[in-house]
């Protein structure tokens, strides 16, 4: 009879933890971030998270060596990458998908429909301007994602939320991390490309997007571009709305783009990514044109 009901309490035991590795497989149990550097033209951030069983990649970065160099680590992970998401609709976030798809086939890739549209009416144009930059380590064709029927995005037993009050500018939250992927919303340790933002009420917008950001109580933001080690906690989200702030109050009490410039540099020593500040400062000020 004991013996009966010590298989019977091993059988349960057997079953009850068979259970939990089958409730395991499904949850995210560690994420990788790959940063391009300084020597990139534009330090963009790629995320990647692994369930026990795959993969999925948050952005694909710039160039094909790059691209490359991401491919290398997933695949040291041993685990295939089964989705990609693409967050903008800028070249540094997608031009590494011919790329990745090569080492994947498999691999959906997917974006939001404002995304997606945007991706379609300027790609063919980006790529025909950046291909005289990067030679070789731009992509012979444009990927273009599949359009999201919702807010969410599933990977194995997770949830992505999508948000943002700006259909071009999005970025993840994933509630059982506490955890945000803020895309090209959010830098560190660099000068920020504003380009997008040209008027007051656009940055104004971008900074309460921030706040909204602030308002989910994040243990962790991971920046769309930055420079140096990875920001901890929410490192991202205080220095991008610090220099949303300062650069609107530049913008208002200096002339010309030169002294703006030179502004944001004195308060800003050494940073890197000059490029960002002195374009994005002569396009706000009708200095210079861009698409």
């Amino acid at each position: 009879m004991r013996s009966l009901q010590r298989l019977v309490l091993l059988f349960s035991l057997v079953v009850t933890l068979a259970a939990c590795a089958t409730q395991q497989a499904g949850k995210i149990s560690h994420f990788d971030v790959y940063n391009s550097g300084s020597k990139a033209i534009f330090p963009v951030t790629s995320t990647i998270f692994y369930t026990q069983n795959e993969a999925m990649l948050i952005d694909a970065q710039f160039t094909a060596q790059d691209a490359e160099q991401l491919v290398k680590q997933i695949q040291q992970s041993g685990k295939p990458l089964s989705l990609i998401y693409i967050s903008q609709s800028d070249p540094d976030f997608y031009f590494g998908l011919e790329t990745i798809l090569a080492a994947y086939p498999n691999a959906r890739v997917v974006a939001t429909p404002a995304t997606v549209e945007r991706i379609k009416q300027s790609g063919t144009d980006k790529l025909k301007y950046w291909r005289t930059k990067l030679g070789k380590q731009a992509p012979t064709k444009i990927v273009i994602p599949q359009a999201l029927a919702g807010n969410v995005i599933h990977f194995g037993d997770e949830v992505f939320d999508i948000k943002g009050s700006d259909a071009l500018h999005t970025y993840l939250w994933l509630p059982s991390r506490k955890m945000i992927v803020g895309g090209s919303l959010l830098s560190n340790n660099m000068y920020v490309w504003t380009a997008d933002a040209k008027t007051v009420r656009d940055r104004l917008y971008w900074d309460n997007t921030i706040f909204e950001m602030l308002a989910l109580q994040p243990s962790l933001a991971i920046p769309g571009h930055y420079l140096g080690n990875q920001p901890m906690g929410i490192e991202a989200l205080e220095f991008t709305h610090q220099y949303l702030k300062t650069f609107d109050y530049i913008l208002l009490t200096r002339d010309s783009s030169k002294e703006v410039i030179a502004s944001m540099k004195k308060l800003y020593p050494g940073l890197g990514g000059e490029m960002n500040l002195e374009m994005s400062t002569k396009i706000t000020l009708g200095e210079m044109a861009f698409n």
